[in-house]
């Protein structure tokens, strides 16, 4: 003869319950990090200064002397958003790309110091810079817009 586990079935039925109303009441689970406008604005801002650096320096590389408020610059921003990204819960995406950013600017900073860098050497790595800002943006964007919702 078969003997029912009124214990186990009385905790299915709980849990089906907690699942009803989980759906019901449209609880929505968060897996990333919610927008952060200060972090939005302050990339923006960086960008700019970054893109009319290098583009500066397709045209002429100034001695590293004259350029070091620049890299203070812009390590300083980078340091504070991965600090603060790492603060915000689930923004592991945006720590990540940061910290990358940041790692590229003192690869240039290095080049500069050791005086490598160079035109050619700008227009190699741009691309993978100006692709970093773009991620972080559009990561940004896509936040604001599924919070606007």
């Amino acid at each position: 003869m078969r003997t029912i586990n009124i214990k186990g079935i009385k905790f299915l039925r709980f849990i089906q319950f907690s699942l009803l109303v989980f759906l019901l009441t449209n609880c929505a689970v968060r897996l990333i990090a919610p927008y952060d406008q200060v972090t939005d604005e302050k990339v923006s801002n960086l960008q700019e200064i970054v893109v009319a650096k290098m583009i500066k320096w397709e045209r002429e590389i100034p001695p590293i002397a004259e350029e070091y408020p620049f890299y203070d610059q812009t390590e300083s921003v980078l340091e504070i958003l991965i600090f603060r990204n790492q603060n915000i819960e689930k923004s592991k995406i945006i720590t990540q790309t940061l910290q990358k950013l940041l790692d590229n600017i003192m690869i240039i900073k290095k080049a500069h110091e050791m005086d490598m860098l160079n035109t050619a050497f700008i227009e190699q790595v741009r691309p993978d810079i100006m692709a970093q800002f773009n991620a972080i943006q559009t990561f940004q964007m896509a936040l604001k817009r599924a919070e606007e919702k």
